[in-house]
């Protein structure tokens, strides 16, 4: 199993704007598998998804969200 890590982009109910971001790690054998796990555990109907990637734990890994980009 590989580790991944996802963003979903959420958005209002009502008027679409984008007002936040939801991360999330997941355990899949692939990546397909990977954003079906993720929208599981942190997607809905607001959201969309915005990124996926692979990690590897001995490396570690980092991601920042600049509120220009939200």
């Amino acid at each position: 199993m590989k580790i991944y890590f996802c963003v979903f982009n959420q958005h209002h109910h009502r008027t679409g704007e984008r007002i936040g971001q939801t991360c999330c790690v997941v355990a899949a054998e692939d990546e397909e598998q990977a954003r079906e796990k993720a929208y599981e555990l942190c997607g809905n109907d607001a959201s969309a998804f915005h990124c996926i990637e692979e990690i590897n734990l001995d490396e570690g890994f980092r991601y920042t969200v600049y509120k220009s980009s939200m």
